[in-house]
């Protein structure tokens, strides 16, 4: 992940590293966040394609999420595939009990297309809910 290195050196960016995905990107970033803890603090994984992945890696993540999510935070939603439920419900399970700064949400009745947006404007308002910025003087100052 050298390409992180070489933004957070030549980018004025947050102190903080949230990954997104939705759908088959999803199963992606929700990988990257389980498997490399170092590089994010958050997640936003919208209606992932649990069903497509294998036991093994399903396994895997369960672990390495249960392992390493003190401290970090974690939305995840259900999209409306139907296979998607058993692994959404035992994702969850692993995960609740490793980190009180997750959010899991059903939106297995929504449009799967708006999905994306509804899915990740919750997540944001969940994610920064107890972040109140005051001064953003800070901020300007430092062209964040």
């Amino acid at each position: 992940m050298r390409w992180l290195g070489y933004i957070r050196v030549n980018f004025n960016v947050a102190p903080f590293t949230l990954i997104e995905g939705f759908s088959t990107a999803a199963n992606k970033a929700l990988a990257l966040f389980a498997n490399y803890p170092q590089h994010y603090q958050g997640a936003i994984i919208i209606s992932p394609a649990l069903e497509l992945a294998d036991t093994a890696w399903h396994d895997k993540i369960n672990q390495s999420l249960k392992q390493n999510l003190a401290n970090r935070a974690l939305y995840l939603s259900l999209g409306n595939f139907a296979g998607n439920r058993l692994y959404f419900t035992a994702l969850q399970k692993y995960v609740s009990s490793a980190s009180n700064h997750s959010v899991f949400e059903d939106l297995s009745q929504k449009n799967y297309l708006s999905t994306a947006v509804l899915g990740f404007n919750n997540a944001v308002e969940h994610l920064f809910a107890d972040l109140q910025i005051v001064n953003f003087e800070l901020f300007a100052q430092s062209d964040i």
